[in-house]
C-alpha cells in the first residue's frame, strides 16, 4: 500500500492484488451522448478527492452490461476476459509500475480508451485523458450510484486557460491466460446479457467447457 498526495490531501493507492473478471466481451457499441457529452456525477472521482466531469464508463448507459463504476480504481480491479475493446475505444498498454496488476500466466491486459483521449500515463493516475477546450454539452445527475438526470448545461474553458484535462476511467480488457471462473464463457456472456442488452458484432468468443 502506497500514499501519494494529490494537491494538499494524502491518497492512499491499494496494492490491487486481486481482480474480478466480469466475463467475455465481445465488440459491442455504446450510445452516442456517451463520447458527446460530459457527465456531471456530483461526486467525488472515484480513487481521488476532488470532483470531475467525465464520460464513458462512469455512466450506466456507457459501460459494458452495465457494470458502471461507482468505487475508487474499479478499472483496475475488474476486468473483461476475453474481450476487446468496445467501438470507438482504442487499445492501450495495461498498468506500467508501481501500478502493474497479477496476471495469469500468458495473460495480456489492455486498457480501452475512447480514441479522442490519450492513454494513460504511466504511474499512479491511470486515466485516459485529454484536453478539450470546445464547448461540450453536460449532463448534470444526482450521483454515481443513482444517476437521475437533473439537468443539462454545456461547458466552456474559462478564459484564463488554453484547455482543460479531462479524464475518462478506462475499461480493462484480457486475453490468454488460465480462466479461473468455473462457468463457461457461454454461460457468463448469458447470465451478463440477460441484465442489459447492448449492440454486439462480429463477437470472437472461445466458447468451452
Amino acid at each position: 500500500m502506497t500514499t501519494i498526495t494529490a494537491g494538499t490531501v494524502e491518497v492512499t493507492i491499494p496494492p490491487w492484488t486481486t481482480s474480478t473478471n466480469l466475463g467475455p466481451l465481445p465488440t459491442t457499441a455504446f450510445p452516442s451522448d456517451c463520447l458527446a457529452s460530459l457527465w456531471d456525477f456530483n461526486t467525488p472521482a472515484l480513487g481521488m478527492p476532488w470532483t470531475q466531469m467525465t464520460q464513458g464508463c462512469a455512466a450506466s448507459t456507457c459501460c459494458p452490461y452495465g457494470n458502471f463504476y461507482t468505487e475508487a480504481w474499479a478499472w483496475m480491479t475488474s476486468y473483461y476476459s476475453p474481450g476487446v475493446c468496445p467501438s470507438q475505444y482504442r487499445s492501450c498498454h495495461g498498468p506500467m509500475p508501481p501500478s502493474a496488476l497479477s496476471t495469469a500466466p500468458d495473460e495480456t491486459i489492455a486498457f480501452c480508451c475512447p480514441t479522442n483521449y490519450g492513454c494513460p500515463a504511466s504511474g499512479f493516475f491511470q486515466y485516459c485523458q485529454s484536453a478539450l477546450s470546445t464547448a461540450t454539452a453536460v449532463i448534470v445527475v444526482d450521483n454515481i450510484l443513482d444517476q437521475k438526470t437533473l439537468s443539462t448545461s454545456t461547458w466552456t474553458l474559462d478564459s484564463d486557460w488554453g484547455y482543460s484535462w479531462q479524464a475518462v476511467y478506462p475499461i480493462q480488457v484480457r486475453t490468454g491466460g488460465c480462466r479461473v471462473d468455473s462457468r463457461s464463457n457461454f454461460e457468463i456472456y448469458a447470465d451478463n446479457h440477460k441484465h442489459t442488452e447492448h449492440s454486439f458484432a462480429n463477437a470472437d468468443l472461445d466458447i468451452g467447457p
